[in-house]
């Protein structure tokens, strides 16, 4: 596995771990919000775990099949990770944390660079 392949699989582990902690702290939110009663914004905190936990899994299925040196694998993961750069920029742009959304959008384009090395390339190419 060349350096580029084994840098990007590192920081995805890494991303699916944050990324889960934020799953967890948005169903703990849900939780505490449908408590509170009706009118609590529930709904859209349920949408934002959808949309977080959808990611997540690609995430995961994709970075566990890396070694299997499949194509749509290294495609997969450029065009999610292309989706979350857009979506971390959208967040950060409409008053999210910038901490958080700037720490997942330096992982997702630092993955994203990784892929697109000619060494990634010709590696998922055998």
């Amino acid at each position: 596995m060349p350096p580029p392949v084994r840098t990007a699989r590192i920081l995805l582990w890494i991303n699916i771990a944050l990324t889960g902690l934020a799953v967890v702290f948005l169903t703990l939110l849900a939780i505490a919000a449908s408590s509170q009663g009706p009118g609590t914004g529930l709904g859209l905190l349920f949408l934002v775990m959808v949309l977080s936990v959808i990611p997540l899994v690609l995430t995961i299925v994709l970075t566990a099949r890396i070694a299997s040196r499949r194509r749509w694998v290294r495609v997969g993961l450029i065009v999610l990770m292309a989706v979350n750069i857009v979506g971390y920029l959208l967040n950060m742009v409409n008053g999210g944390s910038p901490t958080a959304a700037g720490l997942a959008l330096a992982l997702s384009v630092a993955v994203l660079i990784c892929m697109l090395r000619q060494e990634s390339r010709a590696w998922f190419d055998q």
